[in-house]
């Protein structure tokens, strides 16, 4: 399950970051400290505040074991690669996580978030080469490569970036056939027209995540 970030993710955020494996190609490639967490976590509750999108906690659906994160967000001002005005995705998880296919679940979820539920124009994403995993992760949920760039540490890192179609006909059709049906019954049947409105609603907010393995699902709950 992803879910919005709160204040109960701060120990999830500690375990995970102050692994030297989990860090290895992020950012420095060290291991966070103790007030770098905090900010960090205080930085994901604060986008969530101005920007009501950011950082969602991964829960194994059936166990509901704290895993890692997904993020769809505003880079940090010390995130030089990319303009404030961007919008990146991203995600961690712990190893236990890892090769079990929940990456590319999270960011799918993420993706069709930022482009077809905020109607972002593109989103871009970021790793360090030494991490095949996470370039082959965006190349599979259709991001391609952009350019390379240079952190603040000195690390070359890779950008990628998806475009929003000029019209989704995954999602554009659905709401086609539901608004006419919608537009043509609301004067002679108030209660069909309710319902077919909140068929409209259910396919513009939920997604699921998880479909192939069942372990994992989005919540639009805050």
């Amino acid at each position: 399950m992803l879910r919005p970030w709160d204040d109960d993710d701060l120990d999830g955020l500690r375990r995970l970051t102050q692994r030297a494996e989990v860090m290895r190609h992020i950012g420095s490639r060290s291991p966070m400290n103790g007030e770098q967490i905090e900010q960090a976590h205080t930085a994901k509750l604060a986008h969530w505040r101005e920007h009501g999108f950011g950082a969602r906690a991964a829960v194994r659906k059936d166990s509901h074991e704290w895993i890692g994160y997904a993020v769809l967000q505003h880079p940090r001002p010390d995130v030089t690669e990319l303009r404030p005005s961007d919008v990146e995705i991203g995600w961690l998880l712990l190893p236990c996580a890892w090769g079990r296919g929940y990456a590319t679940e999270a960011s799918v979820a993420l993706r069709d978030e930022g482009l077809h539920g905020l109607e972002l124009g593109r989103i871009v994403a970021r790793y360090q080469p030494a991490n095949v995993a996470s370039g082959r992760i965006m190349e599979k949920i259709g991001m391609r490569f952009v350019r390379d760039s240079v952190n603040r540490h000195g690390h070359i890192v890779r950008i990628y970036g998806i475009d929003r179609p000029a019209r989704d006909s995954t999602f554009a059709s659905r709401y086609d056939v539901i608004g006419a049906e919608y537009a043509a019954t609301r004067r002679q049947d108030p209660r069909i027209a309710a319902r077919i409105h909140a068929a409209l609603g259910d396919a513009r907010s939920v997604v699921n995540v998880g479909a192939g393995t069942g372990a994992m699902s989005r919540s639009t709950e805050r």
